[in-house]
């Protein structure tokens, strides 16, 4: 083993106390010549390729063929001699790739030398040739950790040696044995169905067919008049689905009721519950908290609501529409007195007031005025209100509702008297009703026995018996007399408590009209009197 070259570091497993040392490099030697290129070994010969295997079918991938066998390897080469170092040459132009040979096999490792003593650094000398490379001898003690050496100056690059010659190809190696014929692939899944193709011209219409032979006559359906069969009592049909004719008998569960009769029911989650304070009564009216009835009425072609108690079957009780929605005027009789309250009502009185004591009777039991006529020819007792009333055939302009409540205390043959609501507020005079113009109400001439209805504009008077005593046989009485907003027609009843005791509905022309009420003797020096209860007039619009 040659001594190391200036500037090498050898490193070696540290030992113990082990010093690493570089040593000092004095100056550099000259280059020695490149050494000749060592003899290449001969390659090993190269096996022969095996013989492909034939393909399979087309399809899927068959199942790939055994490999053939692998030639033998050929003998490694003899080791050429290791020649002295060459001087570097100039770069040669790169040879063309030698064939790859197959990788020799690993030689054994040759026997460790015994390791030489360390001597003296000596003086550089010419460098001699290169001897033969000695067996590698054992690693040497470490010595002594030197000082840190100065970093010598970089030697120059030498030049690229030659390529040395390729080697000789390997002989071919025997061709191996045929793989198996692989196994026919699977068939290849159904290609892509093609585009859609251009659709063709419209072909001309063809010749109208031979009318065919009729056929025979089918079997008689069977007799379901179109229900399919099976189910039981009280199942219903349902459809299945979307399909024509998908239907079933199905049965179909409903929700329990609740309460006892009559209570009205009422959702509560997903059953139904009774409303213990709502109900329905024997006579289809509605009963709220047993207690009180609600019933709809009807008043001279008016809607109301009617409230009683349940004893009492035959009154009525309306709700009007708020005050807080009407304009309304009022008249009312305190009693025992000729005092009175009114409310928005302006009126014109005729005859004497006189208070009449409120007693136990159903003539009495009412607070009343009575207006007396003196016992003399043509005298005349009664009210006019003066506030006016617009009868409108415009829609939501004008409307009416007027009511008053009235009795006839005594009325002797030739007397006559009259209630309604006419164009004219002029004072009322001893004359029949059916020669008033522009009336609509109720009254008696002087020679009727009984009530009528009695209407005219300026035409033909329409006088329609009530077939009710024209005293009213001393009993209070109501009359209504109701004009929708924008309707021409006006409805009048005469009312005995629940009772419409007759009325009719007619036409009367647009204007102010007014509420008034009249009785007169007549021929006759006999008094008379007209008692009054109460007034109401409440005025109409399209909204409130």
């Amino acid at each position: 083993m040659s001594a190391p070259k200036d500037g090498v570091i050898i490193i070696t497993p540290p030992l113990p106390n082990t010093i690493i040392t570089q040593a000092q490099p004095s100056t550099i030697g000259v280059k020695g010549d490149k050494g000749d290129p060592g003899e290449r070994g001969p390659p090993g010969a190269d096996g022969r390729d095996g013989i492909d295997g034939k393909d399979g079918a087309n399809g899927r991938d068959g199942i790939d063929g055994k490999d053939g066998a692998k030639g033998d390897d050929g003998a490694k080469g003899a080791d050429g001699i290791v020649g002295r170092d060459g001087v570097d040459g100039a770069p040669g132009k790169d040879g063309a790739p030698g064939l790859k040979g197959d990788k020799g096999d690993k030689g054994d490792a040759g026997a460790d030398g015994e390791r030489g003593e360390r001597g003296l650094t000596g003086a550089d000398g010419a460098k001699g040739d290169d001897g033969a490379r000695g067996a590698k001898g054992d690693p040497g003690e470490d010595g002594a950790r030197g000082l840190k050496g100065d970093i010598g100056d970089t030697g120059l690059k030498g030049d690229k040696g030659d390529s040395g010659a390729d080697g000789v190809p390997g002989a071919p190696g025997k061709d191996g044995v045929d793989g198996i014929q692989g196994l026919p692939g699977l068939k290849g899944d159904k290609g892509d169905t093609g585009a859609q193709g251009l659709p063709g011209e419209k072909g001309d219409k063809g010749d109208q067919g031979i009318q065919g032979i009729k056929g025979d006559a089918g079997p008689a359906g069977s007799a379901t008049n179109g229900l399919p069969a099976g189910g039981t009592t009280n199942q219903i049909l349902t459809k299945t689905a979307a399909t024509d004719y998908a239907a079933s008998w199905q049965t179909k569960t409903f929700l329990a009721t609740a309460g006892s009769n009559g209570q009205v029911q009422y959702r509560n989650g997903a059953a139904l519950a009774a409303a213990t304070k709502v109900s329905i009564n024997a006579d289809g009216n509605l009963l709220l908290d047993n207690t009180s009835v609600v019933r709809a009425a009807n008043i001279a072609n008016r809607a109301f609501l009617s409230t009683s108690d349940i004893y009492n079957t035959a009154s009525e009780f309306p709700l009007g529409i708020s005050t807080g929605f009407s304009s309304q005027r009022e008249w009312l009789a305190h009693g025992d007195g000729v005092n009175i309250h009114r409310k928005a009502w302006d009126a014109a009185y005729y005859g004497t007031p006189v208070g009449v004591s409120m007693a136990n009777s159903a003539a009495l039991c009412e607070p009343q005025i009575s207006y007396e006529t003196a016992a003399a020819a043509n005298s005349v007792a009664g009210m006019v209100c003066t506030s006016p009333m617009i009868k409108s055939f415009t829609t939501g302009v004008g409307g009416l509702y007027a009511t008053i409540r009235l009795r006839i205390p005594t009325l002797t043959a030739g007397q006559r008297w009259f209630v309604g609501i006419t164009n004219d507020l002029n004072a009322p005079i001893d004359q029949d009703p059916t020669t008033l113009t522009n009336v609509l109400g109720f009254g008696a001439n002087a020679g009727d026995t009984n009530l009528f209805y009695i209407t005219r504009a300026t035409g033909t008077v329409t006088k329609t018996d009530m077939n009710m005593p024209a005293n009213l046989g001393g009993a209070f009485y109501t009359f209504m007399f109701y004009a929708p907003t924008g309707l021409s027609n006006t409805t009048a009843i005469v009312r005995n408590g629940p009772y419409n005791m007759g009325g009719a509905t007619t036409g009367l022309p647009e204007g102010r009209y007014y509420l008034r009420t009249w009785i007169s003797t007549g021929t006759t020096t006999t008094k008379t009197a007209i008692n009054i209860s109460r007034g109401y007039i409440e005025h109409l619009y399209g909204t409130y």
